[in-house]
């Protein structure tokens, strides 16, 4: 699963049209990293899933490898006025683990942890006060 980070932003600084051309771009960028046979679908708002039959953690990783690359040449090469970035949940579905739903919750939880993860790192470093 991935979320177009900062989307919100894009529509309220730039207008709907810009917020549609990133959508656009993110779904074009999603689905260059991924083969032909795998699926790529807008699954609410700003949000995607991705279903890659026979997964494995090691293709997995591969995605988000080249995920990371083409995000970064297209915000390299784009004329638009902000940049794409994604939050990614990945997981490897298993029938026995709850249903199609549980595995959903599962990769929207882990995608929301990656959010958190970067807005945490973007924080800048407050040194600590010293007492005396």
């Amino acid at each position: 699963m991935a979320d177009l980070d900062s989307f919100k932003a894009i529509n309220d600084r730039y207008g709907h049209e810009a917020g549609d051309r990133a959508l656009e771009d993110a779904a074009g960028i999603l689905r260059a990293c991924v083969r032909s046979d795998d699926l790529v679908a807008r699954y609410g708002g700003d949000e995607f899933v991705i279903l890659v039959p026979n997964a494995t953690e090691r293709s997995i990783l591969e995605i988000l490898a080249r995920l990371a690359l083409r995000t970064e040449a297209h915000n390299a090469s784009s004329a638009r006025p902000y940049k794409l970035a994604f939050s990614v949940g990945s997981a490897i579905y298993d029938p026995a683990g709850g249903g199609s739903a549980a595995f959903l919750s599962a990769l929207d939880k882990e995608m929301y942890q990656d959010k958190a993860a970067k807005k945490m790192a973007a924080l800048p470093l407050v040194p600590a006060s010293s007492q005396g």
